[in-house]
């Protein structure tokens, strides 16, 4: 079903999944000593297995969804393609709302799973409801954490990858929401600053 590229793209974006607990208390961890060395409540062996498991749960849960929404974005039908393009979306800002590390950590696995060349082509298509779908999806995996400057690299990647020039030719689109939906993403692209010389750039 995958080709060798895009069966290293999976494995990337396993990897990234199933780390992203693993650094999260790590960190959390360091952020307490940091903070005036703070004892960690004492876990039982039981609830540390339990948490663990739920950890593993969750990676797994993220990856599996991931995988599947790249293999429809690939080599689904034009149906499944615009339902993949929603669900990614979705996933973008369930997992922003859980917290910064997991929304860095999926979104990085979308990135290295190879889902921008993928988004730049549904931008790019002359079916409405794609354009619409892939441009919401943009602008849900390019919102970050005002507060940190760790997760910017996001926006970077799309907007090298080729996703500025179709977002702006939507501007021009029939329909007020593809025209909505390209504004929300370019505005939000538009942070980085490598990102708003590149649209300044296309617009001139």
């Amino acid at each position: 079903f995958f080709s060798p590229r895009g069966k290293m793209r999976v494995l990337v974006l396993q990897l990234l999944l199933s780390c992203a607990h693993t650094e999260s208390a790590d960190r959390l961890h360091v952020e307490i000593d940091e903070k005036g060395g703070q004892e960690l409540p004492v876990q039982s062996e039981e609830m540390r297995a339990r948490e663990a498991e739920a950890r593993a749960g969750l990676a797994k849960e993220l990856s599996d969804t991931l995988v599947d929404i790249m293999a429809v974005l690939m080599h689904g039908s034009d149906s499944a393609k615009n339902a993949a393009l929603h669900r990614l979306g979705e996933m973008a800002i369930s997992t922003g709302e859980a917290g910064r590390e997991q929304a860095r950590m999926f979104r990085s696995a979308v990135v290295a799973g190879g889902a921008v060349p993928e988004l730049v082509a549904m931008v790019s298509s002359r079916e409405h409801e794609r354009q619409f779908l892939a441009a919401k999806a943009i602008h849900a995996l390019a919102l970050d954490d005002p507060t940190t400057d760790l997760d910017n690299f996001h926006s970077l990647e799309m907007c090298q990858g080729g996703v500025v020039t179709p977002l702006i030719s939507l501007l021009n689109s029939q329909h007020e929401g593809v025209q909505g939906a390209a504004t929300g993403a370019l505005s939000v692209l538009a942070e980085h600053p490598t990102c708003q010389s590149m649209i300044v750039a296309v617009r001139q």
